[in-house]
């Protein structure tokens, strides 16, 4: 730890990203996965069209929770895959991507913010296993999520955060990338 380290590209990514008024909402959400706190019982919803860093500031979140701590998936797998469930044990970090050709049962959604359990099975063994996630999740997407969850649960538990000003293509550059084993990018000795 540096106490005189300076986050230039990092603050000026969020600048650039984010609106203002949500800047201490995303240095809330970075604090409560760090301490890996999820006590408001909330989700992350990060929306906007290709090109605005969505995935830069979930690789930002990912680098910073460690590879073994984080589980990027999809919510396909995560309501469909009898073994994905398993995958949640000791993640402190959900993201899920690719939400835009799912249309189905959200309810894995409403149980890992709440706390409650789901099911995961392990490969080669009978039977399942009661997992308890404790990870924050982060959803990132296109469109607006589509749910039909009538109890409104999904929409109280859900924090959008708007990504809304996409980078010329000819000013597009990673920031920051998992390749070949390690985090590379500009952002990389930053985080």
């Amino acid at each position: 730890y540096d106490s005189d380290a300076e986050a230039k590209l990092f603050k000026e990514f969020i600048n650039v990203s984010f609106e203002k008024d949500s800047h201490n909402f995303i240095r809330a959400f970075f604090w409560s996965a760090i301490r890996g706190d999820n006590r408001a019982q909330v989700f992350l919803y990060v929306l906007g069209p290709g090109g605005t860093g969505k995935s830069t500031f979930v690789n930002i979140l990912g680098m910073i929770m460690g590879k073994e701590g984080t589980l990027t998936t999809t919510l396909r797998d995560l309501s469909q895959d009898k073994f994905e469930g398993f995958n949640l044990v000791g993640k402190r970090l959900i993201c899920i991507n690719d939400t835009e050709t799912f249309h189905g049962d959200l309810s894995v959604i409403k149980a890992i913010t709440g706390g409650d359990s789901i099911q995961g099975r392990v490969k080669h063994q009978s039977g399942s296993t009661e997992i308890i996630p404790r990870g924050l999740l982060v959803v990132t997407g296109n469109a607006p999520l589509q749910t039909r969850d009538a109890s409104g649960a999904i929409s109280r538990r859900m924090r959008v955060l708007n990504m809304n000003n996409p980078v010329t293509p000819e000013r597009r550059k990673p920031l920051l990338y998992f390749r070949d084993g390690q985090w590379n990018g500009p952002l990389a000795s930053e985080c």
